[in-house]
């Protein structure tokens, strides 16, 4: 579907990857495609996605996206070359991949083709790798659908694809991306993905009608390992992980109870679950604080609420010091003069 150039910048006299797609007139939205697959990325400063620097369209009129330079190698070349991973492996390698969802999940992006080809283990001049997500071709959002897919199409890669994007719907949605992120994690164990065949229609009916051999089963991994996965790999996407948090927060207990203290970037999992943990529960009880356009707000509002409460606290030791009863008394008086439109606020 593509190149990646090696170029340089001439400007800037730096090296940077340039993605090639070919204009064909014979899919109009080609084009339009390249786009969304740069604005979306561009749209997602995390370490873990790969880093869009600029999109054109060459002389001929075939779109390129420009993205920083990585120098590392696939997780899928890894896997050939190497073999499967340890389970222990496996995990710290998908942590960060799962951070980087969290990321554009809550922007209401979805990639749609999460696989081992599409993560790239990148390393720094010191050797620390740091997993990347590429590749946002095929990428939706929720309140803005790519003009580019047509109704009932499917897109995705069968082996990897959720049952929902496998039937060709329209409503496919984050959870989509944790089946994907559960399929490769069981690929990289057990050196194959759970779904295989001869033919493509062949693994999309057993995407939506089968049910692969657990990680478990095959002795490649002790059973609550084995169940995690499972549960990501669920055909009803009701009954599976409900956000890339929720399903970080379980690999990450898992590694802790294997000793392990750290994921694949070295980063510690310890305040990385109380984090996840602390963003599910917002994006269930209190999604508004979430939200891009409202966070400073609802900080600034958070941040009052919290320093009303140290002086609630502090005026309730010091309201019986005859030196202080008079300044508290003051205090309280100008404090339930603005209450009524803090709280107003607040609700808003």
């Amino acid at each position: 579907m593509a190149t990646v150039w090696l170029a340089r910048h001439s400007s800037l006299e730096v090296d940077v990857a340039v993605k090639l797609t070919p204009a064909s007139e014979f899919d109009a939205h080609r084009q339009q495609r390249a786009f969304t697959e740069a604005r979306l990325a561009a749209q997602l400063v995390h370490p873990g996605v790969c880093r869009v620097l600029d999109f054109g369209l060459t002389a001929e009129g075939d779109p390129c996206v420009v993205t920083e330079l990585l120098q590392g190698e696939t997780l899928e070349a890894r896997l050939t070359l190497g073999g499967p991973f340890t389970p222990i492996e496996a995990v710290r390698i998908v942590l960060p991949l799962l951070d980087a969802l969290a990321t554009a999940h809550a922007r209401g992006i979805v990639h749609q083709d999460v696989k081992p080809e599409n993560v790239f283990l990148a390393r720094d001049d010191h050797g620390r790798v740091q997993p990347k997500l590429l590749d946002f071709g095929i990428a939706r959002e929720h309140e803005r659908p790519g003009t580019w897919q047509r109704a009932g199409s499917i897109s995705g890669t069968p082996a990897y694809m959720s049952p929902e994007q496998a039937e060709g719907r329209d409503d496919v949605d984050l959870r989509a991306d944790l089946w994907s992120v559960c399929a490769t994690l069981y690929e990289l164990i057990a050196a194959q993905p759970p779904f295989d065949g001869e033919t493509c229609d062949a693994v999309l009916a057993q995407v939506v009608d089968s049910q692969p051999r657990t990680l478990f089963e095959q002795a490649l991994a002790e059973r609550a390992l084995s169940e995690i996965v499972q549960r990501g790999l669920e055909k009803d996407r009701e009954r599976r992980w409900s956000s890339a948090t929720e399903l970080s927060a379980a690999l990450a207990d898992w590694l802790l109870a294997q000793g392990i203290e750290t994921d694949v970037t070295d980063q510690a999992l310890r305040p990385r679950l109380e984090r996840d943990q602390i963003r599910d529960t917002l994006e269930s009880e209190a999604p508004f604080l979430l939200k891009p356009r409202r966070r400073g707000k609802a900080r600034r509002l958070m941040l009052v609420a919290a320093v009303l409460a140290l002086v609630s606290t502090s005026a309730s030791v010091l309201r019986d010091h005859p030196r202080w009863a008079p300044l508290v008394a003051a205090g309280w008086q100008r404090t339930a003069a603005v209450m009524p439109a803090l709280a107003a606020r607040l609700r808003d």
